[in-house]
């Protein structure tokens, strides 16, 4: 009777040992699935900066040349004040 009860332990516990071990493998899939979806997200955080900065820097230029040329504007009309003085 002891080793049948043995033998029923050693099926039980090899059982649970294999749900166990099945309960892990799922675990490790799902951990490495939201390793790759935050290096992801990472990688499109990285992108989503690198298209903000261009931005700002294209928008930074266009604000640099629209002071260039109102500057130029404004040499040019005082150039032009000039001449009509001499006149």
């Amino acid at each position: 009777m002891e080793i049948t009860q043995a033998a029923n332990q050693e099926v039980i516990t090899q059982n649970v040992l294999k749900l166990m071990a099945f309960q892990q493998t799922k675990q490790a899939v799902i951990m490495q699935l939201n390793q790759q979806e935050l290096s992801d997200l990472n990688f499109k955080q990285d992108v989503n900066n690198m298209v903000l900065s261009n931005v700002s820097k294209t928008l930074d230029k266009g604000e640099r040349s629209e002071e260039e040329e109102r500057a130029a504007q404004a040499r040019s009309q005082q150039e032009i004040l000039g001449y009509m003085k001499l006149y």
